[in-house]
């Protein structure tokens, strides 16, 4: 390992080898945008109670939200001249 790197960039070198990655294809971001998600990783870190308490509220939200508008399930389908309507009967 290089005095230059961190283990875990090592490891991620290391990792996009065996997989066969170049270096060229890897997502590099910028000082902003790393910086960023630093702050947001932090943020949900120190909070992640609160971080859980949210994703349970978006997953009841998105079930209560598509049981509303989805409408009800339905498995009476007709296509006219379809062969297995004849099967059906």
């Amino acid at each position: 390992m290089s005095c230059d790197k961190t283990p875990w960039e090592e490891g991620t070198r290391s990792r996009n080898l065996r997989l066969g990655l170049r270096a060229e294809s890897r997502i590099t971001l910028t000082g902003k945008e790393s910086r960023m998600l630093e702050r947001l990783a932090l943020w949900s870190y120190r909070r992640r109670r609160l971080m859980v308490a949210i994703w349970i509220v978006a997953l009841v939200g998105f079930i209560t939200l598509g049981s509303t508008v989805g409408g009800s399930y339905s498995t009476d389908f007709s296509l006219p001249g379809a062969e297995w309507r004849s099967w059906n009967r």
